[in-house]
């Protein structure tokens, strides 16, 4: 569905911290003088503020020498040969699944990597030729020969095709991997770059498509036009040949929002437009464009979440109670309300429907509601598995249906629009590889379409589901995975990995190499599905944010705790990774608990949360993480914050810090001034800077294999310093 989910489901991956329910006093508590004043302060008591300096000289030798040490410590392993070839067998199998990610009524594409592709292929191919055991795709778009051409160092950022012709689309290009990404129109008839078409420069730019010859653009305009986190405040709609200098601002937010953004949104072939305000980072106001211009605001909570019009009505997923009149909506209803008697002011609690009640154990996703021909698409979490439900609306309720796939696994939705009548889903759990399955929109007859190899035998392990309790008494799930009558002797090489924000979940997830070259060999992996995530609905997400935040790390060192009571592993043999906001998770728990882990892989995280807000795109996140210019926030912060809590006279294990220069999402300071702060404190470490990669930590395959292969690498070693045998044999103890 095209709709505000647009807007924070770009926003939310540029996290996926990815991805901020502002307190009174917030963002917009403190002036820019204020603000500057503290920063001032903050800098004479932090002595690594050069390593802020993204693109210094100074900073990127430190970066350099750092990685030369990593890199000869881990590349000159027995254990990286091995892994590496295994790893680089996984990633580059031609017989991969391929991830669709649109079908225009013709053609499904896919966009692909391999050894000869390195960038990657935007590509091309039915779906009665994808049902065969060698399918042929048609290259649409080729980035590494653009890249070439243009001298440029172009990562693919995805593609935004106009509906209903789908015939153009706009594509992102990012260089290095930066969320800041260049915009051109692409013609899928000619598979060329439009002549004299919308082609917008780097910048972080929000867009949508509003018809054939007009978008609306949000982008980098001067300085009022941009938030403190770097993203748009000012939405102006450009025609067809018109300079984007020239082009009229249609709506501007306030600068104390996070961001602008304006969408259309196709119903029963009617167009509507949309504006909406991030006011913080879980709450927005979502207006309504008439013909004539006039804007109404959609009367939603502000941290509800808006997700379009089906059929006439206007969907919202409410994140808290909603007390409305003697009827209030609980967290995880998805509600809808006719969209005419918004427009016209006469709607009342009696006209709300409820379309989907989160109950025990079964919750709506974030972001979880796609839109068919008669039909609307929930995708949900079952005690902790993803299933697809299919609802449509009756005369006085809605009917309801699973889709069926598998169990004790996820299932995702691939394509499914308005525009057709094609289902594609895909599905998977720890020990079965993704498969895709097709079907028709309303119809029960579902048939597989395609499978990835298996890259283990899945005969010799197990899945356990066990639950924790955390220091408050709240019991946390977490998911293992062994071999098959693994002794409990508390010698298992153990990889405990979490995320816990932003109520993103986990779900099961097949195990590729982490199966092959981890589980399969005698380690042990463990998925913790710990509060701040969704696995539970909004309430598990609310439940560890804010003033609330040591609840994520509580959860996952209680997890741990359980790991080692139960005897599956000891100290010694626990490792523990996460990324980003999970980075910030495993750096928190190390520092609180150093006696409890043997291993820290933390990647592209936060660390210094006393400044996070200064940073990039951190004051986006004060809804997550509250805000540290508040006293009693900062209070709060500061016991938890990595970075201050390093300590001289503490054992650590060798942690493993990762980043990416061109990450401008989270600065790649936090990492690099924790290196400094452990080396000057006498700790040893390894540290990796990817030079390019954003975000993500890798801007294409050959980085990746690198980078996943230095991980597990790095969790053998230092979890089972014995000697390493490959195929199923055991590591020796």
């Amino acid at each position: 569905m095209r709709s505000s989910v647009t807007a924070s489901r770009y926003i939310f991956s540029l996290l996926a911290l990815t991805l901020l329910n502002i307190t009174t006093l917030a963002l917009t508590s403190c002036s820019t003088m204020d603000r500057k004043d503290k920063a001032s302060t903050m800098n004479q008591e932090d002595p690594y503020l050069w390593l802020e300096e993204v693109e210094s000289e100074k900073a990127l030798s430190f970066a350099k020498a750092e990685n030369e040490k990593t890199i000869h410590a881990l590349k000159n392993h027995p254990l990286f040969a091995d892994i590496e070839k295994s790893t680089r067998e996984i990633l580059l199998s031609p017989a991969r699944l391929p991830n669709l990610n649109f079908y225009d009524g013709k053609y499904v594409y896919n966009f692909w990597q391999d050894d000869k592709n390195v960038r990657g292929l935007w590509r091309r191919t039915s779906l009665k030729e994808l049902k065969s055991k060698a399918p042929s795709w048609e290259p649409v778009l080729d980035l590494d020969l653009l890249a070439k051409s243009e001298n440029e160092n172009w990562v693919w950022k995805g593609s935004a095709c106009l509906q209903p012709e789908r015939d153009r689309c706009l594509i992102s290009l990012s260089r290095g991997g930066k969320d800041a990404v260049a915009l051109r129109e692409f013609s899928l008839k000619t598979k060329n770059f439009v002549p004299d078409g919308f082609r917008i420069e780097e910048a972080k730019n929000f867009f949508s498509w509003v018809d054939k010859d007009h978008i609306f653009i949000g982008s980098d305009y001067g300085p009022e036009s941009q938030s403190s986190a770097g993203y748009p405040l000012e939405i102006r709609l450009l025609k067809r040949g018109q300079k984007l200098a020239e082009a009229k601002a249609v709506f501007k937010a306030e600068k104390s929002d996070i961001w602008a953004y304006s969408f259309t949104d196709w119903d029963q072939n009617k167009i509507h437009r949309f504006h909406q305000r991030a006011v913080g980072f879980f709450e927005k106001k979502t207006f309504f464009q008439s013909e004539s211009g006039s804007l109404t605001e959609l009367p939603f909570p502000l941290d509800s979440e808006f997700v379009g019009v089906f059929q006439g009505k206007a969907l919202a997923i409410i994140t808290k109670t909603w007390a409305l009149e003697k009827n209030p909506i609980q967290p995880g209803t998805l509600v809808a309300l006719p969209l005419s008697k918004i427009i016209d002011g006469t709607w009342n609690s009696k006209d709300l429907e409820k379309v989907f009640t989160a109950t025990n154990g079964r919750f709506l996703q974030r972001f979880g509601v796609s839109t068919g021909q008669a039909h609307l698409y929930l995708s949900v979490i079952d005690q902790v598995q993803g299933k697809i439900l299919e609802l449509k609306p009756g005369k006085n309720s809605w009917s309801e249906r699973e889709v069926e796939f598998g169990k004790f696994g996820s299932t995702s939705l691939q394509l499914v629009d308005q525009y057709s009548s094609i289902l594609v889903a895909s599905y998977e759990d720890f020990l079965n590889p993704t498969s895709l399955y097709e079907g028709k929109q309303g119809s029960k007859e579902i048939k597989k379409l395609i499978s990835a190899p298996r890259w283990f035998d899945p005969k010799k392990m197990e899945v356990l589901q066990l639950w924790a309790n955390s220091k408050d008494q709240t019991k946390v799930p977490y998911y293992l995975i062994q071999r098959k009558a693994t002794p409990k002797n508390g010698k298992s090489p153990t990889y405990l990995y979490a995320y816990g924000g932003f109520g993103s979940s986990e779900l099961p997830f097949y195990l590729n190499s982490i199966g092959k070259d981890w589980v399969a060999k005698g380690g042990i992996f463990v998925l913790a599905n710990i509060r701040g995530g969704g696995e539970f609905g909004p309430d598990w997400h609310n439940a560890a944010k804010l003033e609330n935040k040591q609840r994520s790390y509580d959860d996952f060192i209680a997890v741990a705790e359980d790991l080692i009571q139960l005897g599956y592993t000891s100290p010694s043999h626990l490792g523990i990774g996460g990324g980003s906001n999970g980075g910030l998770l495993v750096g928190a728990a190390v520092t609180q608990r150093p006696d409890l882990f043997g291993a820290v892989f933390c990647d592209v995280p936060l660390l210094d949360m006393l400044r996070y807000h200064l940073l990039l795109a951190g004051s986006s996140w004060i809804g997550e993480y509250g805000d540290p210019r508040d006293p009693r926030m900062n209070a709060i912060i500061k016991k938890y914050s990595p970075y201050q809590n390093v300590k001289p006279n503490l054992r650590y294990p060798r942690i493993f810090i990762s980043t990416s220069t061109k990450d401008d999402r989270v600065h790649p300071g936090h990492a690099r001034k924790m290196v400094a702060r452990l080396r000057e404190y006498g700790h040893d470490l390894y540290y990796y800077e990817n030079m390019e990669g954003g975000h993500a930590g890798t801007a294409n395959i050959e980085q990746r294999i690198f980078k996943s292969t230095l991980r597990l690498v790095y969790f053998w070693k230092e979890l089972t310093p014995q000697e390493y045998k490959g195929g199923d044999s055991e590591v020796r103890r």
